[in-house]
């Protein structure tokens, strides 16, 4: 899509749409919902028709649940061609995978001449009946579908095969943003709805959390300043979508507990719903980097990258809130911003609220978490 189609003024069902079937993310979450289980399936039913060029890690972990592998960050080690020694190294190691690779990893299907491009052609009630008038059941299927892609060996280039499936996706997408559950998805944050999680009983440490994102900013980095978060609140058997990322709840003593924060309501929070908010962001607090090994795992082809300058962002917001309608159409997104590239991080696992400073008041307890199980 061209980059002027980011930065149109209209944000309507249409335009959403369009970003929805643009984006990996938004793609992911549309096979999911309408039937697709899972990157194995998604692989094995295109792998022999259409060979990927390049695919990371050196076999497959499946994953039916929300929990990631229990494997060392792949951050710190950047995919590289592998030599003959890499052979002997941990698959999230492993640097680049051969076709004959894929095929004596998964069960693929018989090849055809013709093989299939339509399996992704259902509505979203006939997959999963009530789910688009269930927030709850919604944002659990959406994120347990995308916590896939970033942390699976074979995620990142299985990405191609999601782009095969989009002209089956157009009515399924439809049907998501017209849904009751998804409307508030391209809303501004809702400030009196937000929980932050805890350990156990223990009330979070606002003040201690505040102080890590201070020394955070005064250190020059791409990546967000991680420490003060909070997600919007939607409902009892899901108090957060937070709650759905691993990544959030790791190093918390169980149960998690969820509290409300009473945000200020002249709070200064700048919005991530669609592309174009990220790009306007770059140029308005614009740092320029070396592409980061990071980027270019996640398909930013260029020498040179723009990412937001968080310093200065932090003097006239006071917090970034990545909606749902962003995690799905802007997060993992490569783009190009004149001759530089960019990506709003890859890793991002939920619909949250990244706080630059505490504008909200004492955290009140809210539940205890114990776990979701969705209907079906």
């Amino acid at each position: 899509m061209p980059l002027s189609n980011y930065l149109q003024p209209s944000r309507d069902d249409s335009w959403r749409k369009a970003l929805l079937l643009r984006g990996p993310r938004g793609l992911a979450a549309l096979t999911r919902l309408t039937g697709l289980s899972n990157i194995h399936e998604l692989v094995t039913r295109h792998a022999q028709a259409y060979p990927p060029v390049v695919i990371l890690g050196d076999t497959f972990n499946k994953m039916d649940s929300i929990r990631k592998p229990s494997t060392p960050s792949p951050d710190s080690h950047p995919a590289t061609v592998p030599a003959d020694s890499d052979r002997d190294r941990e698959p999230w190691q492993a640097g680049r995978l051969q076709h004959q690779d894929i095929t004596s990893t998964v069960q693929t299907t018989s090849p055809t001449e013709h093989p299939p491009r339509s399996m992704c052609d259902t509505r979203i009630n006939e997959a999963y009946p009530g789910i688009l008038s269930d927030p709850e059941w919604l944002i659990y299927t959406i994120l347990t579908a995308i916590s896939d892609w970033p942390w699976n060996p074979l995620g990142q280039a299985a990405k191609q095969y999601l782009f095969l499936e989009s002209d089956n996706l157009d009515h399924a997408a439809q049907d998501l943003i017209e849904s009751p559950a998804a409307r508030s998805w391209w809303e501004a944050l809702p400030k009196n709805e937000q929980i932050m999680l805890g350990s156990g009983e223990r009330q979070p440490d606002v003040q201690r959390l505040a102080r890590r994102v201070e020394v955070y900013l005064e250190e020059p980095s791409w990546r967000l300043p991680w420490g003060l978060t909070t997600s919007n609140q939607i409902g009892p058997r899901l108090p957060a979508a937070r709650l759905c990322d691993d990544e959030a709840v790791y190093g918390l003593d169980e149960p998690v507990s969820c509290w409300r924060v009473p945000v200020d309501s002249d709070a200064r929070v700048y919005e991530i719903a669609v592309p174009s908010d990220w790009i306007a962001l770059c140029e308005t607090y614009p740092k320029l980097i070396h592409i980061p090994p990071e980027w270019t795992r996640w398909g930013v082809d260029a020498i040179r990258g723009l990412c937001a300058d968080w310093f200065a962002v932090a003097r006239d917001w006071d917090a970034l809130h990545i909606s749902m309608a962003g995690l799905l159409t802007t997060v993992g997104l490569p783009l190009g911003i004149g001759a530089y590239g960019s990506i709003f991080e890859d890793e991002i696992g939920s619909e949250l609220t990244v706080w630059f400073r505490p504008r909200f008041g004492e955290p009140s307890f809210v539940t205890a978490f114990e776990g979701y199980e969705p209907p079906v």
